[in-house]
């Protein structure tokens, strides 16, 4: 309501005596689109250290910056299994992930493939 200048969709009551910062729309909006400007930014800057987008124009990365969406995992998560429908493509922009395959023998196990790290990149196939 606050950005768009649309009309409020509840109302709010003090339960206790209490006591609240105020912003003022305009100042709020325009915090917003700075900060949004400085994420913008944070994710260009990371996807300009991304080997498989190096051949990428900055007008294309830029594109991608204001398109991709972070993600977090914990230790341990499945991101993507062996078998699944290809559906996204992946960018570490921090941590590691562990690459394994099914053993082909013993379908119970997994080996390890490889470690990936920052800026490295999986889902591509």
């Amino acid at each position: 309501a606050l950005l768009y200048h649309c009309p409020r969709t509840a109302t709010v009551k003090s339960k206790t005596a209490g006591k609240l910062w105020v912003l003022d729309r305009s100042v709020f909006k325009a915090i917003m689109q700075n900060m949004g400007k400085e994420h913008h930014e944070c994710r260009l800057n990371f996807l300009t250290r991304v080997h498989v987008l190096a051949s990428l124009s900055k007008a294309k990365l830029s594109k991608l910056a204001d398109v991709v969406e972070s993600h977090k995992y914990r230790r341990g998560d499945c991101i993507i299994r062996q078998g699944e429908s290809a559906a996204h493509f992946f960018i570490i922009e921090r941590g590691q992930v562990l690459v394994t395959q099914n053993d082909e023998s013993d379908a119970r196990k997994e080996n390890l493939v490889r470690t990936l790290s920052v800026g490295d990149y999986f889902g591509e196939s």
